[in-house]
């Protein structure tokens, strides 16, 4: 069961801790909840640390937690009846996921894989529905969470079926960078070329043309296994050009 790869204790005091604060409170929930309110997640919240290319959830699984990166990068995957696979979103620092399967049927819909060695945060199931039945803040808070997600799925399939495919590569690096969804992203990214083919479900090849194109321009520095965003403002703009 999913709840048993989750470690049982609450997370001490140190950096951790601190980092812990950091994706409560910077992010948009903190400016929504009250003290109180923020209090109780921190002190509910569990930790676990998954390895790179561990699961954080099976397709099927009971939802127990909502999850919250605390650090690192986790993507949400569909894999085909044919073995293929594609990359829906990646959730980086500080960003929430989980919020529409605990609304829905109670089982995540899509494997969850950690991109590289992440701590996460775990928000127990109780927590949440009982902020969701008596909180109001929570409940507009967790509406921008959905309309952000809404968004960010339509501006994607725009991209994907009007712009030209360098843009459209701008674009799902430039989402990851949304104040609402993922307050947390730093400028340098953990992110290999075929990450990024799959986040922007093209060819490894058609993503390696498309970042060359991108760091020519000046907007980004690509490495191994690494991408660094310069301006991502810029980027935005960039992915916005047909």
């Amino acid at each position: 069961m999913f709840e048993r790869r989750w470690a049982n204790g609450a997370l001490p005091g140190g950096p951790s801790a601190s980092l812990l604060r950091f994706v409560v409170r910077e992010g948009p929930f903190g400016k929504f909840l009250s003290e109180a309110e923020l209090a109780r997640i921190e002190r509910d919240l569990r930790t676990h640390e998954v390895d790179a290319g561990g699961h954080v959830a099976w397709r099927g699984d009971e939802v127990t937690h909502w999850v919250v990166v605390i650090e690192g990068m986790v993507k949400v995957e569909a894999l085909a009846v044919d073995g293929r696979r594609t990359t829906l979103i990646s959730v980086t620092r500080a960003g929430w996921l989980g919020e529409s399967a605990l609304l829905g049927d109670g089982r995540w819909p899509h494997d969850v894989i950690a991109t590289h060695s992440s701590l996460l945060g775990l928000l127990p199931r109780a927590t949440f529905d009982e902020l969701l039945a008596n909180s109001l803040a929570f409940n507009r808070a967790l509406l921008g969470q959905l309309n952000a997600r809404l968004r960010q799925f339509a501006l994607r399939c725009e991209h994907e079926r009007l712009h030209h495919t360098r843009e459209h590569v701008a674009h799902c690096l430039a989402e990851l960078y949304d104040p609402w969804l993922y307050p947390g992203t730093r400028q340098r990214l953990t992110l290999s070329q075929d990450d990024v083919a799959h986040l922007a479900g093209v060819s490894r090849p058609t993503a390696h043309r498309a970042l060359h194109d991108l760091e020519t321009q000046g907007l980004l520095s690509v490495a191994y296994g690494t991408i660094t965003v310069h301006d991502p403002a810029a980027l935005q703009q960039q992915a916005s050009r047909t």
